[in-house]
Order: C-alpha cells, then sequence, then structure tokens
C-alpha cells in the first residue's frame, strides 16, 4: 500500500488495517479497535455459480501456451493440445475467480466464451 492508499484512525491517528484482505469489507485500528465495515460487496462476489471458460480457434503461441498452462494447471505439451481442440475447457469456477482469468484472456487477445453466460 502506498502512502496516499493508507488510511489512519479517527480516533488515535494510528494506520488502519483491513479485516480482510481478500475483499474490502472494512478496516480497523490495531491500537484501539476503532473500524467501520460496510455490508456493500459487487454482485459477483455472492454469485456462487460455476462458470466455465472455454477456449476456441487459437494460436500455439508460446505465450498462449504458457497461459492456458497456467489457467489449466496442465504442462505446456497438454496446453497446446487443448489450444488445437476446436474447443476446450481451460478453468472453472466462481465468477469472483473467473473475472481474473477473463481479464488476462482478453489482454492476451485469447478467443474464449464463458458458459453459462457470464453477466460481468
Amino acid at each position: 500500500m502506498t502512502e496516499s492508499e493508507k488510511v489512519y484512525c479517527d480516533k488515535c491517528g494510528e494506520e488502519m488495517v483491513a479485516l480482510d484482505a481478500e475483499q474490502e469489507i472494512g478496516m480497523t485500528c490495531p491500537h484501539c479497535g476503532w473500524g467501520w465495515v460496510t455490508s456493500f460487496s459487487e454482485a459477483y462476489e455472492s454469485d456462487v455459480t460455476d462458470y466455465s471458460i472455454v477456449i476456441s480457434a487459437n494460436t500455439a503461441s508460446m505465450n498462449n501456451v504458457k497461459i492456458i498452462s497456467e489457467y489449466a494447471k496442465v504442462n505446456y505439451v497438454q496446453a497446446k493440445k487443448l489450444i488445437d481442440m476446436p474447443e476446450a475447457v481451460i478453468f472453472v469456477g466462481k465468477a469472483s475467480e473467473i473475472i481474473g482469468v477473463k481479464e488476462e484472456l482478453l489482454k492476451n487477445n485469447i478467443n474464449f466464451k464463458i458458459l453459462p453466460d457470464f453477466p460481468y
């Protein structure tokens, strides 16, 4: 966290710490215990649907092989085989997990679809 992102306690001036490292749900002061929480969360954070990422019609460049290998949790040879298939499921997860994979695939121009339809 950079200096400009730090939050300080309104009561004692100590640096606040996050209640949960995974989600921004609130902060607390380790010195005096003062803190705050929020009930707001993004819709995808509570979505319990299992989504599948399916790749299709991609080029087996080394970069694509590395990325597919990482998300499919297979070695490079197996990743290349997945890329060469007409369609292949490379990842299954909840919406909160799918979002990061989706961003990475888009950033690297990898063709994919998410099933069922992904509203986020």
